[in-house]
């Protein structure tokens, strides 16, 4: 496999940057595509179990990937990001997996089930055991551990909860102990991604709901503060030193202070910012339908600190490459653009 053209991201647990190096990592059915968008080459790392991958996240010293995958008995595994080679794989999920993490000093991988299968694991992987699991009864949407390796917090359907992480001992799988947050008027709402905040914020957590409430929740798991966003709905969520990127409907990005939650950037759709033609390396297809008015719903958004370059998925499957260096200013960096539904025929020509 040399090249993928297309993707299948369907929300910010199945698209992931290496803090260290910029790749950008996504899947495309049972393939997952490590994408470097300085230059616009692809690095194909093949699933050995054929199941397509619902989930994946980098390791903090982007070494290695964990994956999630659909199906029956599907496994969270492992790889090895250098040799392309899988590392470890674990098969005690049944009925799918819908988030994967790793935790911060990369001691333990996270996998959260599938609805039907009701069930958190929280894996020693180098040792290959099973430190912690635990049932929930909802649908998990996302999952961010916290950035002192202390506890993991959970969000989905009417549900946020904090996870926290105890030593156990070796090959002993104990039940790890959940505290649900204080949600008070939100207890209603639909969560659709969590973060946990950075630096001097790391006591923070942020959860944003599909109605486009963001909420700040402090350590002992309250609402501290909340601000509604003028936007239909929201899905994604990330943070970066002092700010939290929210992503939305009709392509909407919206920047807010991680303290106080002030607003303190729009950024514009797609087709009204200005593209960067100037940078040696510009892989970029326009069609018609990233220009409309109309500009499809976030998907996924990610950031990379250390270059200020965000990666944002939108619903019809295009990836657009944003230069943020200057908020009041951002630059298109790349666009890549892919059929937005299923490929029924293909036709090669000599």
């Amino acid at each position: 496999l040399q090249h993928v053209l297309g993707l299948t991201v369907k929300s910010n647990c199945s698209l992931s940057c290496d803090p260290n190096t910029g790749l950008l990592a996504y899947p495309a059915g049972c393939v997952i595509v490590l994408y470097n968008p300085r230059n616009g080459k692809q690095t194909p790392i093949h699933n050995p179990g054929n199941k397509n991958i619902t989930c994946l996240r980098f390791s903090c010293d982007g070494t290695h990937i964990a994956t999630g995958e659909s199906g029956h008995q599907p496994c969270v595994r492992v790889f090895s990001v250098a040799d392309r080679s899988q590392l470890i794989a674990f098969d005690s999920h049944k009925y799918g997996i819908s988030c994967v993490t790793f935790s911060p000093n990369m001691k333990y991988v996270v996998s959260v089930g599938f609805q039907h299968d009701q069930v958190i694991n929280v894996w020693d992987w180098k040792n290959n055991s099973l430190a912690a699991s635990n049932k929930v009864s909802t649908k998990i949407k996302s999952v961010a551990f916290s950035h002192n390796n202390n506890y993991f917090v959970t969000v989905g359907n009417r549900h946020v909860k904090f996870w926290y992480m105890e030593p156990t001992p070796d090959k002993c799988t104990l039940p790890i102990k959940g505290r649900s947050a204080i949600l008070e008027s939100y207890r209603n709402q639909l969560y659709c991604d969590v973060t946990c905040g950075l630096g001097s914020d790391d006591d923070l957590t942020f959860a944003i709901t599909r109605s486009g409430v963001l909420c700040q929740f402090n350590a002992r798991r309250t609402v501290e503060k909340s601000i509604q966003l003028k936007v239909r709905h929201c899905d994604t969520l990330t943070t970066i030193p002092d700010m939290v990127v929210c992503g939305g409907s009709s392509g909407s990005i919206l920047v807010f202070s991680s303290s106080s939650l002030l607003p303190l950037h729009i950024l514009p759709p797609p087709g009204t910012i200005r593209l960067n033609f100037c940078s040696t390396f510009v892989w970029l297809v326009l069609t018609s339908r990233i220009c409309v008015s109309t500009t499809p719903e976030i998907l996924a958004n990610t950031i990379d600190i250390r270059s200020m370059w965000m990666h944002t998925i939108f619903a019809d499957h295009s990836l657009l490459v944003y230069d943020i260096m200057d908020f009041s200013s951002p630059q298109t960096h790349a666009l890549s653009t892919f059929h937005s539904s299923s490929v029924w025929d293909i036709k090669v020509k000599y």
